[in-house]
């Protein structure tokens, strides 16, 4: 490992000297800008911009490339994607001229990085395999290592977890042989997140506690960072939920402290995650929304459709069908195209067609009961007044033209006040249930009952006059005061009152709801007025 310490104090030197020679200074920061990427990459960025101002007039096209692949992987680190891409194609420009076939497989290394975050796989693996043909040219066993590496990665964000692992074991092996204790790192990490992925969660733990280990004792910030999000995840799996936090919290300030955006929103991401666990949706919410906002700045795909995902379940958790419905489908949308091109596209897209038709039949069900609440009564299941009045408007306007009987009746049941007041509101309210259970036994498909409000029921009655109605209610009153007064044990007779109109007994202009309700309950007051227990008809 290059000394950081020695390069800095020779930066300096170069500096203070009136007869520095500018190339010889520049590549001297290139130099300290690459040692201390990993543990300053803030510095390091500052670094290479200062070089690349020392070479701006000469014709050093090798330290002008090396200057903005640096500056290139910084914007890669920061999840300043469209920036880095154009420095590195740059600095690949530069490399190409030279004839650098090292340097030009390491500027498409960083490529591919960008499109691996962006999510354009197919470019991302293309790219490291062309790099990955450079590298085993020049047999370049460091340059490999990267290779395998990032080719692993791909295979894991496209869920190929066993071909992931294959790729990742033949870069642990070059980085053992080599003895490169962060490249050990790096694939041992690499291969922990494998083995979560197949659920080998202690396999997964040991190697991301080594590789912690390792970064911790060489200072490489980032890698301690990615550590601490895999350990969190680990113990999250465990439920401890404390622990998993400080290890979030840990990486985040890291990350912070970088000026790694890609990791805070990474680390804001998990952190939502924790929080959906213990069910606060509310800090969830707010977690997830901060790492979808630097997700979609930064162009950051992979983890914008994952954050889909999360606010589908955190919304379905809160019961806003239609908001999860809509986040489940963008997921599925961007699940397709970052995943489908490469593991059979057409299985992809049946299983995002069945998840998604899942979230609407739950949703489409929900608001079928959502429905079936903002219409019905809550204690007897009847429909409510508000329903009936619209119904029955809809139903007359319908069969005004075609002359369809229809009848209304208007029930009260009789002695209620006197049941509540002696026996209780319990007793009270299996009253008016047993009514309401009596009515739906009693009625067709095609009628429509309702309750009216406190001990007052209302049906409409199709295809059937008045005559025949009376008739129907004064049966149904005979059944009611046997059953509801058994409600009693016999203490209190309870009976109900009936008023019937039927639509045939207006004038053709005032067949209305209004009209219709008004006759049956001036019906309904003459039954109680002649001492109740009575059907009032025509």
């Amino acid at each position: 490992m290059t000394d950081t310490s020695e390069l800095a104090r020779r930066v300096n030197e170069l500096r203070e000297s009136d007869d520095t020679d500018t190339l010889e200074l520049a590549r001297t920061l290139n130099d300290l800008a690459s040692a201390c990427f990993n543990s300053d990459p803030v510095n390091s960025t500052r670094y290479a911009e200062e070089a690349l101002a020392f070479l701006e007039e000469s014709n050093d096209n090798y330290q002008k490339g090396r200057s903005l692949r640096i500056l290139g992987a910084g914007c890669w680190t920061r999840g300043d994607f469209p920036n880095g891409l154009e420095q590195l194609e740059e600095s690949l420009r530069f490399f190409r001229e030279t004839g650098s076939m090292k340097d030009i497989a390491g500027t498409l290394n960083n490529i591919g990085l960008i499109y691996d975050r962006t999510g354009d796989y197919d470019k991302a693996l293309e790219t490291h395999l062309h790099a990955l043909s450079i590298r085993e040219e020049l047999n370049d066993r460091d340059g490999l290592g990267f290779s395998l590496s990032n080719i692993g990665n791909i295979y894991s964000h496209l869920e190929d977890y066993h071909e992931a692992l294959d790729y990742y074991e033949r870069a642990l092996a070059i980085r053992e042989e080599l003895g490169d204790s962060v490249g050990i790192a790096d694939a041992t990490s690499n291969i922990g997140m494998v083995n979560a992925s197949l659920e080998n969660y202690d396999v997964a733990l040991d190697c991301y506690s080594t590789a912690y280990s390792i970064y911790k004792e060489v200072e490489h910030r980032t890698g301690i960072a990615n550590s601490c999000i895999n350990i969190g995840n680990s113990l999250l799996r465990q439920d401890e939920y404390a622990r998993a936090l400080r290890y979030f919290m840990i990486a985040n300030d890291e990350y912070t402290a970088t000026d790694n955006r890609w990791g805070v929103a990474l680390s804001s991401l998990n952190m939502g995650v924790l929080y959906m666990k213990q069910d606060n949706v509310e800090l969830a919410e707010e977690f997830f929304f901060r790492s979808l906002d630097i997700s979609r700045e930064i162009g950051e795909r992979n983890f914008t459709m994952k954050l889909y995902k999360h606010l589908s379940d955190l919304y379905e958790k809160r019961e806003e069908y239609r908001k999860a419905l809509e986040y489940h489908r963008e997921y599925s949308i961007m699940r397709e195209d970052l995943i489908g091109g490469r593991r059979a596209k057409e299985i992809m897209r049946l299983e995002a067609q069945q998840l998604f038709r899942q979230k609407e039949s739950v949703l489409l069900e929900k608001q079928k009961e959502y429905r079936q609440l903002s219409i019905t009564d809550p204690l007897t299941g009847l429909y409510n007044r508000r329903f009936f009045l619209d119904e029955t408007a809809r139903i007359i306007m319908k069969t005004g033209e075609s002359e369809e009987a229809l009848s209304l009746a208007m029930i009260d049941v009789d002695r209620l006040k006197l049941v509540n007041d002696t026996l209780g509101h319990t007793p009270g309210d299996h009253v008016l249930e047993q009514l309401a259970a009596l009515l739906r036994k009693t009625l067709r498909p095609d009628d429509i009952a309702a309750r009216f409000g406190g001990d007052e029921f209302i049906v409409l009655l199709r295809h059937c006059d008045a005559s025949h109605a009376t008739n129907i209610f004064r049966k149904f009153a005979t059944r009611a005061k046997k059953n509801l007064t058994e409600l009693t044990g016999g203490e209190i007779e309870v009976t109900i009152s009936c008023g019937i109109a039927g639509n045939d007994e207006l004038p053709p202009e005032s067949r209305n709801t209004e009209s219709l309700i008004e006759l049956a309950d001036q019906r309904l007051y003459s039954s109680k007025n002649a001492g109740r227990n009575r059907v009032t008809g025509s």
